[in-house]
């Protein structure tokens, strides 16, 4: 077997295998780091694409993955997704819309999964969001003085208990009024 001390490199030969390190860990890398993304569009009633839309991303087992604004058009992406199913929540971030999950589902257990693969974009994940309705009332103590910073929720009916089958109405003010 032969030994190689005290051989030296060229300089083109040291230049050749720093090169191909470089090259064999940013392949590395890409595909430790290849992910998907999902895209889409918000829009409302008569289609025209709502801006500012927050839009979240769960992974399947419920765990916030991150989250994206809609564009003036209404488009989003949300990218870096790990291969998976996902859930997505359209949040009216204070505009007149209702919460409303992907596929016109309103619970995080009734929302439709959307499959991410690696190296793709997963698109037309879209919504069509229509005004809410509007509720207000007070919330008094025994004596009818309003209570401030109660926070109040719409639900369904038979969704006692459930918090998952409930929007989101906001908190009362100081004199104990919600609503607007």
């Amino acid at each position: 077997m032969k030994r190689f001390r005290g051989t030296k490199l060229s300089a083109r030969s040291l230049i050749f295998v720093v090169c191909l390190m470089g090259l064999m860990a940013g392949s590395w890398e890409a595909a430790a780091q290849a992910t998907g993304s999902i895209s889409g569009r918000v829009t409302d009633e008569s289609g025209a694409g709502i801006f500012n839309i927050k839009v979240v991303v769960y992974d399947a087992s419920d765990a916030f993955m991150g989250s994206v604004f809609t564009s003036a058009g209404g488009y989003y992406t949300a990218s870096g997704l790990e291969a998976g199913n996902y859930k997505i929540l359209f949040e009216p971030n204070g505009l007149n819309y209702p919460w409303e999950f992907y596929n016109n589902k309103i619970s995080f257990f009734q929302a439709d999964r959307i499959a991410v693969i690696e190296g793709y974009t997963t698109s037309n994940i879209d919504a069509q969001l229509i005004t809410a309705g509007q509720i207000s009332g007070r919330v008094t103590d025994e004596w009818g003085v309003g209570i401030p910073n109660i926070e109040v929720f719409a639900c369904g009916r038979g969704a006692y208990y459930r918090y998952d089958d409930c929007a989101h109405s906001g908190y009362t003010n100081a004199s104990g009024n919600y609503g607007s």
